[in-house]
Protein backbone atom coordinates (compact mmCIF):
# COMPACT_ATOMS: atom_id res chain seq x y z
CA UNK A 1 0.00 0.00 0.00
CA UNK A 2 1.45 3.65 -1.28
CA UNK A 3 -0.67 5.78 2.25
CA UNK A 4 0.57 8.86 -0.58
CA UNK A 5 -2.17 7.58 -3.04
CA UNK A 6 -4.76 6.46 -0.83
CA UNK A 7 -7.68 9.42 0.25
CA UNK A 8 -7.19 10.39 4.04
CA UNK A 9 -10.32 10.18 4.86
CA UNK A 10 -10.10 6.12 3.84
CA UNK A 11 -6.69 5.58 5.02
CA UNK A 12 -8.15 3.17 7.83
CA UNK A 13 -11.12 1.51 6.04
CA UNK A 14 -8.68 0.42 3.69
CA UNK A 15 -6.19 -0.96 5.83
CA UNK A 16 -8.55 -2.93 7.76
CA UNK A 17 -10.38 -4.31 4.23
CA UNK A 18 -6.43 -5.27 2.48
CA UNK A 19 -5.53 -6.82 5.56
CA UNK A 20 -8.44 -8.66 6.46
CA UNK A 21 -8.29 -10.08 2.54
CA UNK A 22 -4.71 -10.94 2.98
CA UNK A 23 -4.44 -12.05 6.80
CA UNK A 24 -2.23 -9.69 7.57
CA UNK A 25 -2.28 -7.19 10.97
CA UNK A 26 -3.95 -3.74 10.41
CA UNK A 27 -2.15 -2.59 13.21
CA UNK A 28 0.90 -3.14 12.20
CA UNK A 29 0.71 -1.94 8.66
CA UNK A 30 -0.82 1.27 10.65
CA UNK A 31 2.48 1.27 12.88
CA UNK A 32 4.56 0.89 9.64
CA UNK A 33 3.06 3.39 8.15
CA UNK A 34 3.14 6.23 10.78
CA UNK A 35 7.03 5.48 11.48
CA UNK A 36 7.61 6.65 8.04
CA UNK A 37 4.90 9.19 7.32
CA UNK A 38 7.85 11.46 5.90
CA UNK A 39 8.01 8.65 3.54
CA UNK A 40 4.06 8.51 2.30
CA UNK A 41 4.90 7.73 -1.61
CA UNK A 42 7.25 4.69 -0.76
CA UNK A 43 4.86 1.68 -0.42
CA UNK A 44 4.56 -0.27 2.44
CA UNK A 45 4.45 -4.30 2.11
CA UNK A 46 1.11 -5.58 3.61
CA UNK A 47 1.64 -9.38 3.07
CA UNK A 48 4.72 -11.33 1.38
CA UNK A 49 3.73 -14.65 -0.62
CA UNK A 50 0.24 -13.54 -1.12
CA UNK A 51 -1.89 -16.22 -3.15
CA UNK A 52 -2.74 -15.48 -7.09
CA UNK A 53 -6.56 -15.70 -6.65
CA UNK A 54 -6.07 -13.19 -3.90
CA UNK A 55 -4.31 -10.84 -6.67
CA UNK A 56 -7.31 -11.55 -9.03
CA UNK A 57 -9.34 -9.91 -6.52
CA UNK A 58 -7.33 -7.06 -5.98
CA UNK A 59 -7.21 -6.29 -9.53
CA UNK A 60 -10.83 -7.26 -10.24
CA UNK A 61 -12.07 -4.64 -7.12
CA UNK A 62 -9.34 -2.14 -7.44
CA UNK A 63 -11.53 0.83 -7.40
CA UNK A 64 -11.96 -0.36 -3.62
CA UNK A 65 -8.46 -0.53 -2.64
CA UNK A 66 -6.86 2.17 -4.12
CA UNK A 67 -3.01 2.88 -3.08
CA UNK A 68 -3.08 -0.78 -2.61
CA UNK A 69 -0.81 -2.83 -5.31
CA UNK A 70 0.90 -5.93 -6.24
CA UNK A 71 4.23 -7.15 -7.38
CA UNK A 72 6.25 -10.37 -7.84
CA UNK A 73 10.51 -10.00 -6.02
CA UNK A 74 12.84 -12.55 -6.57
CA UNK A 75 13.15 -14.47 -2.94
CA UNK A 76 15.11 -17.49 -1.12
CA UNK A 77 14.55 -21.25 -1.69
CA UNK A 78 16.56 -22.94 0.29
CA UNK A 79 17.34 -26.40 -0.75
CA UNK A 80 18.41 -29.70 2.00
CA UNK A 81 18.20 -27.22 4.40
CA UNK A 82 17.88 -29.73 7.99
CA UNK A 83 21.54 -29.42 8.33
CA UNK A 84 22.49 -26.23 6.88
CA UNK A 85 20.11 -24.34 8.77
CA UNK A 86 22.22 -22.63 11.22
CA UNK A 87 25.56 -22.25 8.56
CA UNK A 88 22.93 -20.59 5.86
CA UNK A 89 20.60 -18.77 8.33
CA UNK A 90 17.32 -16.88 6.94
CA UNK A 91 16.41 -13.84 5.48
CA UNK A 92 13.38 -11.46 6.23
CA UNK A 93 12.10 -8.15 5.89
CA UNK A 94 14.66 -5.21 7.79
CA UNK A 95 13.48 -3.80 11.17
CA UNK A 96 13.38 -0.53 12.06
CA UNK A 97 16.12 -0.82 14.10
CA UNK A 98 17.98 -2.36 11.26
CA UNK A 99 16.89 0.21 8.93
CA UNK A 100 18.46 2.89 10.95
CA UNK A 101 21.87 1.67 11.21
CA UNK A 102 21.94 -0.15 7.42
CA UNK A 103 20.35 3.68 5.89
CA UNK A 104 23.89 4.88 4.87
CA UNK A 105 24.92 1.87 3.36
CA UNK A 106 22.25 1.95 0.73
CA UNK A 107 19.63 0.08 2.39
CA UNK A 108 16.05 0.58 1.65
CA UNK A 109 13.27 0.34 4.41
CA UNK A 110 11.26 -1.93 2.72
CA UNK A 111 14.43 -4.30 1.88
CA UNK A 112 15.09 -8.03 2.78
CA UNK A 113 18.03 -8.79 5.02
CA UNK A 114 19.87 -11.49 6.31
CA UNK A 115 19.04 -12.23 10.19
CA UNK A 116 21.70 -15.41 10.69
CA UNK A 117 24.05 -17.37 9.50
CA UNK A 118 26.05 -16.82 6.25
CA UNK A 119 23.08 -14.58 5.01
CA UNK A 120 23.65 -11.99 7.88
CA UNK A 121 27.42 -12.46 7.63
CA UNK A 122 27.49 -11.71 4.22
CA UNK A 123 24.65 -9.45 3.36
CA UNK A 124 26.50 -6.99 1.93
CA UNK A 125 28.21 -8.96 -0.78
CA UNK A 126 25.23 -11.41 -1.36
CA UNK A 127 22.65 -8.81 -2.16
CA UNK A 128 24.17 -6.35 -5.07
CA UNK A 129 22.32 -2.71 -5.06
CA UNK A 130 19.14 -1.83 -5.66
CA UNK A 131 17.56 -0.06 -8.74
CA UNK A 132 16.01 2.95 -8.74
CA UNK A 133 13.30 4.01 -11.31
CA UNK A 134 11.78 7.42 -11.57
CA UNK A 135 8.91 9.30 -13.41
CA UNK A 136 7.76 12.76 -13.85
CA UNK A 137 3.77 12.62 -13.85
CA UNK A 138 1.08 14.95 -14.33
CA UNK A 139 -1.47 15.18 -11.28
CA UNK A 140 -3.93 12.36 -13.10
CA UNK A 141 -0.61 10.38 -12.94
CA UNK A 142 0.27 10.63 -16.44
CA UNK A 143 3.81 10.31 -17.62
CA UNK A 144 4.33 14.19 -18.49
CA UNK A 145 6.59 13.87 -21.87
CA UNK A 146 9.54 12.42 -22.80
CA UNK A 147 12.35 12.57 -21.04
CA UNK A 148 10.25 11.84 -17.57
CA UNK A 149 11.74 8.14 -16.68
CA UNK A 150 15.16 7.84 -15.35
CA UNK A 151 16.17 4.39 -14.92
CA UNK A 152 19.41 3.04 -13.01
CA UNK A 153 19.97 -0.54 -13.37
CA UNK A 154 20.10 -2.67 -10.14
CA UNK A 155 23.72 -4.57 -9.91
CA UNK A 156 23.56 -8.05 -8.94
CA UNK A 157 25.22 -9.72 -6.01
CA UNK A 158 28.46 -11.87 -5.47
CA UNK A 159 28.51 -15.18 -5.59
CA UNK A 160 29.81 -17.19 -2.67
CA UNK A 161 31.42 -20.45 -2.43
CA UNK A 162 31.17 -22.60 1.08
CA UNK A 163 33.85 -25.19 2.16
CA UNK A 164 31.17 -26.92 3.39
CA UNK A 165 31.48 -30.73 2.07
CA UNK A 166 27.56 -31.77 1.17
CA UNK A 167 28.91 -35.73 1.68
CA UNK A 168 30.53 -34.82 4.74
CA UNK A 169 27.61 -32.47 5.70
CA UNK A 170 25.13 -35.43 6.04
CA UNK A 171 26.94 -37.74 6.95
CA UNK A 172 27.83 -35.97 9.99
CA UNK A 173 23.82 -35.33 10.44
CA UNK A 174 23.05 -38.72 10.36
CA UNK A 175 25.88 -39.57 12.96
CA UNK A 176 24.52 -36.85 15.39
CA UNK A 177 20.67 -38.20 14.42
CA UNK A 178 18.10 -36.39 17.44
CA UNK A 179 20.26 -36.09 20.12
CA UNK A 180 20.87 -32.42 20.69
CA UNK A 181 24.44 -31.20 20.33
CA UNK A 182 26.46 -30.32 17.51
CA UNK A 183 28.91 -31.93 15.07
CA UNK A 184 32.15 -30.16 13.92
CA UNK A 185 34.44 -31.19 11.04
CA UNK A 186 37.76 -29.58 10.44
CA UNK A 187 40.38 -29.67 7.65
CA UNK A 188 43.69 -29.58 10.08
CA UNK A 189 45.95 -28.23 7.35
CA UNK A 190 43.95 -25.54 6.62
CA UNK A 191 41.11 -24.55 9.31
CA UNK A 192 38.40 -24.97 6.86
CA UNK A 193 34.68 -26.03 8.12
CA UNK A 194 34.08 -28.73 6.27
CA UNK A 195 30.98 -29.45 8.27
CA UNK A 196 29.04 -27.88 11.17
CA UNK A 197 25.35 -29.45 11.93
CA UNK A 198 23.36 -28.12 15.20
CA UNK A 199 20.31 -30.24 16.43
CA UNK A 200 17.35 -29.27 16.58
CA UNK A 201 17.37 -27.34 13.48
CA UNK A 202 14.62 -25.39 11.72
CA UNK A 203 13.68 -24.64 8.05
CA UNK A 204 14.65 -21.25 6.99
CA UNK A 205 12.28 -21.70 3.97
CA UNK A 206 9.31 -20.67 6.15
CA UNK A 207 10.73 -16.95 6.47
CA UNK A 208 11.44 -16.53 2.62
CA UNK A 209 7.91 -17.65 2.56
CA UNK A 210 6.11 -15.55 4.53
CA UNK A 211 6.46 -16.45 8.16
CA UNK A 212 4.17 -14.79 10.41
CA UNK A 213 5.11 -13.17 14.03
CA UNK A 214 3.29 -15.95 15.91
CA UNK A 215 5.24 -18.59 14.11
CA UNK A 216 8.71 -17.28 14.77
CA UNK A 217 7.69 -16.52 18.12
CA UNK A 218 6.99 -20.09 18.59
CA UNK A 219 10.25 -20.87 17.49
CA UNK A 220 11.61 -18.68 19.26
CA UNK A 221 10.01 -19.59 22.69
CA UNK A 222 10.47 -23.33 22.11
CA UNK A 223 12.57 -25.33 25.28
CA UNK A 224 14.64 -26.74 22.47
CA UNK A 225 16.25 -23.61 21.11
CA UNK A 226 16.68 -24.62 17.58
CA UNK A 227 17.55 -20.82 16.73
CA UNK A 228 20.77 -21.99 18.75
CA UNK A 229 23.93 -23.19 16.77
CA UNK A 230 25.21 -25.10 19.36
CA UNK A 231 28.56 -25.31 17.30
CA UNK A 232 29.65 -21.26 17.69
CA UNK A 233 27.68 -20.30 20.43
CA UNK A 234 27.61 -22.20 23.34
CA UNK A 235 30.10 -23.35 25.79
CA UNK A 236 31.15 -27.37 26.38
CA UNK A 237 33.82 -28.64 29.02
CA UNK A 238 36.29 -30.43 25.92
CA UNK A 239 35.91 -33.51 27.53
CA UNK A 240 37.64 -36.14 26.16
CA UNK A 241 38.78 -34.19 23.23
CA UNK A 242 41.53 -32.50 26.04
CA UNK A 243 43.27 -35.80 26.36
CA UNK A 244 44.52 -35.01 22.62
CA UNK A 245 45.76 -31.84 23.72
CA UNK A 246 47.85 -33.50 26.52
CA UNK A 247 48.95 -36.64 24.36
CA UNK A 248 50.37 -33.79 22.11
CA UNK A 249 52.78 -32.22 24.93
CA UNK A 250 53.84 -35.79 26.54
CA UNK A 251 55.10 -36.27 22.94
CA UNK A 252 56.51 -33.16 22.23
CA UNK A 253 58.13 -32.34 25.70
CA UNK A 254 58.93 -36.05 25.84
CA UNK A 255 57.95 -36.41 29.58
CA UNK A 256 56.96 -39.93 29.14
CA UNK A 257 57.94 -42.84 27.91
CA UNK A 258 55.71 -44.14 25.20
CA UNK A 259 56.08 -47.59 26.56
CA UNK A 260 55.29 -46.74 30.46
CA UNK A 261 52.00 -48.34 31.61
CA UNK A 262 49.65 -46.67 34.22
CA UNK A 263 47.64 -49.15 35.61
CA UNK A 264 43.51 -48.50 35.65
CA UNK A 265 41.92 -50.00 38.45
CA UNK A 266 38.30 -47.75 37.38
CA UNK A 267 38.78 -44.64 39.57
CA UNK A 268 41.34 -42.89 41.28
CA UNK A 269 42.28 -41.18 44.47
CA UNK A 270 43.09 -37.00 44.37
CA UNK A 271 43.28 -35.19 47.68
CA UNK A 272 39.51 -36.38 49.39
CA UNK A 273 38.05 -36.91 46.52
CA UNK A 274 37.17 -40.43 44.00
CA UNK A 275 37.34 -39.63 40.67
CA UNK A 276 35.53 -42.53 38.52
CA UNK A 277 37.21 -43.54 35.04
CA UNK A 278 34.35 -43.76 32.19
CA UNK A 279 35.22 -47.54 32.44
CA UNK A 280 34.29 -48.38 36.09
CA UNK A 281 35.90 -51.85 35.97
CA UNK A 282 39.14 -50.35 34.68
CA UNK A 283 41.42 -50.70 31.70
CA UNK A 284 44.14 -52.12 33.39
CA UNK A 285 48.02 -51.55 32.18
CA UNK A 286 48.10 -48.86 29.53
CA UNK A 287 50.72 -47.15 27.43
CA UNK A 288 50.41 -43.91 25.99
CA UNK A 289 48.99 -44.95 22.73
CA UNK A 290 46.88 -47.76 24.69
CA UNK A 291 45.37 -44.64 26.80
CA UNK A 292 44.42 -42.86 23.64
CA UNK A 293 42.91 -45.21 21.75
CA UNK A 294 40.76 -46.40 25.23
CA UNK A 295 40.37 -42.93 26.31
CA UNK A 296 41.28 -43.99 29.70
CA UNK A 297 40.46 -41.45 32.39
CA UNK A 298 43.20 -43.08 34.86
CA UNK A 299 45.75 -42.65 32.02
CA UNK A 300 45.69 -39.23 31.61
CA UNK A 301 45.05 -37.85 35.17
CA UNK A 302 47.47 -39.90 36.13
CA UNK A 303 50.52 -38.58 33.48
CA UNK A 304 48.70 -35.30 33.46
CA UNK A 305 49.71 -34.59 37.52
CA UNK A 306 52.76 -36.50 37.57
CA UNK A 307 54.55 -35.49 33.99
CA UNK A 308 52.95 -32.03 33.08
CA UNK A 309 51.86 -30.55 35.96
CA UNK A 310 48.66 -28.53 36.64
CA UNK A 311 50.47 -24.82 36.31
CA UNK A 312 51.97 -26.33 33.15
CA UNK A 313 48.45 -27.24 31.83
CA UNK A 314 46.62 -23.73 32.82
CA UNK A 315 49.82 -21.66 31.66
CA UNK A 316 49.51 -23.30 28.08
CA UNK A 317 46.26 -22.36 28.43
CA UNK A 318 45.09 -18.80 26.44
CA UNK A 319 44.03 -15.97 29.18
CA UNK A 320 40.39 -16.04 28.66
CA UNK A 321 39.74 -19.67 28.50
CA UNK A 322 36.36 -20.55 29.55
CA UNK A 323 36.01 -21.73 33.20
CA UNK A 324 34.58 -25.51 31.94
CA UNK A 325 37.82 -25.92 29.82
CA UNK A 326 40.07 -25.17 33.13
CA UNK A 327 38.24 -27.34 35.29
Amino acid sequence: VVPGEVPPDRLDQVLRDVSRLVGADAEEVRAQIKARRQRSYQPVVVKSNVPRETMYYLAEHVDDYPGVKWRSRPGRDYLGTGPLAHVLGYVANITGEEFQLLYNKGYAFNAVVGKSGIEQLYDETLRGRDGRRSEIVDVKGQRAGEGAVRYVPPEPGKDLVLTIDRDIQTLSEKALGSRKGSVVVLRPATGEILAMVSYPYYDPNMFSQGADKEQFTELALDPESPFLNRAVQSSYPPASVFKVVLTTALVEEDLVPRNRKVYCSGSMRVGDRIFNCWKKSGHGPLDLMGGLAQSCDVYFWTVGLEAIGVERILAALPPNAPGALIA
